[in-house]
């Protein structure tokens, strides 16, 4: 057996770009777009709408799929805000779900801007979201229905520790 050492001593720096393929056929793919993202984003935006001083169209820009998705992935895989931001950022399929491609100008959102929008929806948005989403990943064939019941997980479908 010969070696080859060729780029044994060598490391990774800088920014390194690569192509990664992902398949329509990916349950988590296909579940992110049988969601109707409108409907969730008229469900948030009343709550969105509330600040201190009423100035909610002034400041930066708060892309509500990007967010609303960050929100759901947070609950599917019981992550913490900085945790769910760390995942995004390593998983294509998961930057595929929050918007990746949909999104003009897609980035993933920081833990702070995570807590904040789960943190300006009120409760009862959280749960009737929490509901919507498990309704269609039920008619999606992504959850089973045999064994949840849809009352109780949606009450505590956003609740996470940040």
């Amino acid at each position: 057996m010969s070696w080859c050492l060729i780029s044994f001593f060598s490391s990774l720096s800088g920014c390194i770009s690569i192509k990664i393929t992902a398949q329509s056929s990916d349950p988590l793919i296909k579940f992110a777009n049988s969601l109707d993202w409108n409907a969730i984003a008229e469900t948030a935006l009343p709550d969105l709408k509330q600040t201190a001083k009423g100035f909610w169209f002034l400041g930066r820009k708060l892309h509500v799929r990007l967010h609303s998705s960050s929100l759901v992935l947070q609950a599917l895989v019981k992550e913490t805000d900085r945790g769910i931001e760390k995942r995004i950022n390593q998983t294509t399929v998961l930057q595929l779900f929050s918007g990746f491609e949909v999104l003009r100008r897609w980035c993933c959102p920081d833990h702070t801007t995570i807590e904040e929008f789960r943190r300006r929806l009120k409760l009862e948005t959280q749960k009737i979201i929490g509901h919507f989403v498990l309704k269609a990943a039920e008619v999606a064939n992504f959850a089973d229905a045999s064994w949840k019941d849809v009352t109780k997980l949606s009450t505590n479908f956003f609740r996470h520790n940040s």
